[in-house]
């Protein structure tokens, strides 16, 4: 978009490239129909994740997103906080494009038992592929020490 058209056509800020403080750009939004004013257009990214709850005692690990009528898909991502404190690089753990009954999308994994923390990462995507906004959440999977804190979310 030129800046006179973000200006005097759209609204938005023609001195920055993010005018609703979301993840997308502005040009980027309106190219794909969404509202690049609005920071819950496409989707509120911070607000994706429902829940994630953590049985220790079968290592499971449960994940639910909210949906958002947008979103067609989600991928979910894991990465684990060793005893020494450094963290594992981000591993996929597969993807859901059928929402649940409660309209929320879920992964369900078991969790290796030599990490003592973990952060997920959920990525949402449109039907044509767009990258709408992605969620983090930190938790303790096991008992147990560990150095360091938690690494910043990307």
């Amino acid at each position: 978009m030129t800046d006179w058209a973000e200006a005097n056509t759209y609204g938005t800020n023609p001195n920055y490239w993010n005018t609703d403080n979301d993840v997308i750009s502005n040009g980027i939004e309106f190219s794909w129909g969404y509202n690049p004013l609005n920071a819950n257009s496409p989707i509120s990214a911070s607000s994706l994740i429902f829940s994630v709850s953590v049985v220790t005692s079968s290592r499971t690990v449960k994940v639910y997103v909210n949906h958002y009528s947008t979103m067609d898909y989600v991928k979910f991502y894991v990465k684990y906080k060793t005893k020494f404190g450094s963290w594992t690089s981000y591993s996929y753990m597969g993807s859901d494009s059928t929402p649940n009954t409660n309209g929320d999308y879920y992964d369900t994994w078991t969790h290796p038992t030599v990490y003592t923390r973990m952060m997920v990462m959920v990525k949402a995507y449109d039907y044509y592929g767009h990258w709408l906004g992605s969620d983090y959440h930190t938790s303790g999977i096991n008992p147990g020490g560990g150095g360091g804190g938690d690494p910043p979310p990307i």
